[in-house]
């Protein structure tokens, strides 16, 4: 399978657009920059094409491109250059923009990066994507995946309009007050241990049986996942589905330094800190996370992969969130473990730092 991640671009200057179009062809990541084709464009002077398309249409300030990832399965038995394809194909149903896409081997999950110039050279009319155009493009990437022999696991599908649109309607019945906890929980769950934390922290304890999930409150009551299908789907199948969408999008997170970077910086809005540096400084020299600090982070990434359009809310975490400590550190803490291992990530988040300083004080 591979899912898409359509990442958040501020507005900026032209060299914007070349910084990411420098990064994402970076012979050392791209098999000596035989994993980069380029749409509408010269792969070589790809930037300078671009650029005089911006000129002639006289659209040179706000947005300067698109950044889409295509983030492939571990699971899957899948080759460079058969993921390049089909990057490739991806690209080209992108009508009137020129393109550039880069396939990444210097991670252990294979990755297609796809830059669009932000300015369409038939229309001159800039960039615009709706859920429905969102929606059309992760189908499509599911398509070529499956003409390509590789496996497509649906994003959890059910509960999540459910749990949004019932969340302020009253409280309800027990089943859906039940069912609107689930929905929360699975929402910001990598694992079935988060999960099940979640809840227990709610005083719901789960159990995952051979075919589907019993949920016992601490009063007594008792209910099977497949009971709940009038508020949604909360089968343990559409359940694991969402934890593996959500880890895939973890995944790609922590190796991708700009990400990183803007979500330390969302994390300590989070967490009511001003001064960024504090979180920053921990994350870059690899020192441990509190138990807090690992879930505000985790949060962070989430929203900044699943385009929640977070805004911050420089709220104190609550005092009795302190008790949830010790589980943290064996679930959040753990889940975390691998950003803080990489010490050679370092000096790429200092790239990025610099490169996206200005890009990344303008607003869209």
């Amino acid at each position: 399978m591979a899912i898409i991640i359509m990442q958040k671009v501020k507005a900026g200057k032209p060299y914007g657009l070349k910084a990411v179009l420098d990064y994402i062809q970076n012979p050392d990541k791209t098999d000596n920059g035989h994993l980069i084709s380029a749409k509408d464009c010269l792969q070589e002077c790809a930037y300078k094409q671009m650029y005089l398309v911006k000129q002639d249409y006289k659209q040179l300030h706000g947005r300067q491109y698109v950044h889409i990832i295509q983030s492939f399965s571990l699971s899957d038995n899948l080759t460079f250059e058969t993921a390049h394809e089909i990057g490739q194909k991806l690209l080209e149903s992108f009508n009137g923009f020129q393109g550039v896409i880069a396939t990444h081997t210097d991670r252990q999950h294979i990755h297609n990066h796809i830059v669009l110039n932000a300015v369409n050279f038939e229309s001159g009319l800039k960039w615009q994507q709706s859920k429905r155009d969102l929606q059309n493009l992760k189908d499509l990437s599911d398509q070529l995946c499956k003409e390509y022999g590789l496996s497509v696991i649906e994003k959890g599908v059910g509960w999540q309009s459910y749990g949004e649109n019932q969340a302020n309607k009253g409280i309800g019945s027990w089943k859906q007050q039940l069912a609107n906890v689930v929905a929360t929980s699975v929402k910001k769950s990598n694992t079935r241990e988060e999960f099940i934390h979640y809840l227990n922290d709610k005083g719901i304890e789960v159990d995952f049986r051979k075919d589907d999930i019993l949920f016992s409150l601490d009063n007594g009551m008792k209910c099977r996942g497949d009971t709940l299908v009038s508020y949604g789907d909360y089968s343990k199948e559409n359940l694991n589905n969402h934890f593996q969408y959500n880890q895939l999008l973890f995944m790609e997170a922590k190796n991708n330094p700009m990400i990183m970077y803007r979500a330390v910086g969302l994390a300590s809005d989070l967490l009511g800190r001003e001064d960024r540096s504090e979180l920053g400084d921990k994350y870059l020299h690899g020192k441990q996370l509190s138990a807090l600090e690992g879930e505000a982070l985790k949060e962070a990434i989430s929203e900044l992969m699943k385009g929640g359009g977070y805004k911050g809310n420089n709220s104190q975490p609550k005092n009795n969130d302190q008790k949830r400590v010790p589980y943290f550190l064996m679930t959040i803490s753990d889940t975390l473990e691998s950003i803080v291992e990489d010490r050679n990530r370092t000096k790429q988040y200092e790239v990025f730092r610099e490169k996206y300083r200005e890009e990344d004080e303008l607003e869209i």
